[in-house]
């Protein structure tokens, strides 16, 4: 990582599945305390980029999921200083990326803010994310995207066996992240990040 630039808190921010860096600035005022960055998803698509490709909606390529997790790595040792605070927030394909890389590298990270997102690559570990604070924030059945049975899934995990602090919040909304969802963000983000 870059030389510290003191103790900055830093929220990353991963951009749905056809979607790009620029949708940052739907969510930014959740995180208006924080440096908000939005990489690019290595995977171009004919309209805008991903993060890794699926078997199908909810179920990861275990080797895309892998390369993505490599690239997004790197790209935070050339982007964020070493010793900042360092949260993530993601859509999606990004917030399945954000929780993938939360579980898998909690060391990095403080927690996460995860909009509409399954997470990938089961069995996930027990305790893993002892004392990280997450948001897990989705649609109901009308979201259309993701089957209901992966978010009931992550949610179990995320309270009761992960060991986060985990919010669960379920709205009367599609696949998409809603000025209800951003005005709880904010005041959770608010919240764990004092």
């Amino acid at each position: 990582m870059l030389p510290s630039r003191g103790s900055v808190t830093v929220v990353v921010f991963l951009h749905g599945r056809g979607l790009g860096p620029k949708t940052a600035d739907e969510i930014a005022s959740a995180f208006d305390r924080a440096e908000l960055m939005a990489p690019v998803g290595g995977v171009a698509l004919r309209h805008g980029h991903t993060w890794f490709e699926n078997v199908e909606t909810g179920i990861a390529r275990p080797e895309s999921v892998e390369a993505a997790e490599q690239r997004l790595l790197d790209w935070l040792d050339g982007n964020v200083a070493d010793g900042q605070h360092i949260w993530l927030a993601g859509f999606s394909n990004g917030g399945a990326m954000a929780g993938h890389m939360l579980l898998r590298h909690p060391h990095l990270f403080r927690g996460a803010a995860l909009f509409g997102a399954p997470l990938v690559l089961p069995p996930w570990p027990a305790g893993v994310l002892k004392d990280k604070d997450v948001l897990y924030a989705h649609g109901d059945a009308s979201d259309g995207i993701v089957d209901q049975t992966y978010y009931l899934a992550a949610s179990s995990y995320l309270t009761e066996t992960s060991g986060a602090r985990c919010v669960v919040r379920c709205y009367a909304a599609s696949h998409h992240v809603t000025p209800e969802m951003i005005a709880d963000a904010r005041r959770w983000f608010a919240d764990v990040s004092g």
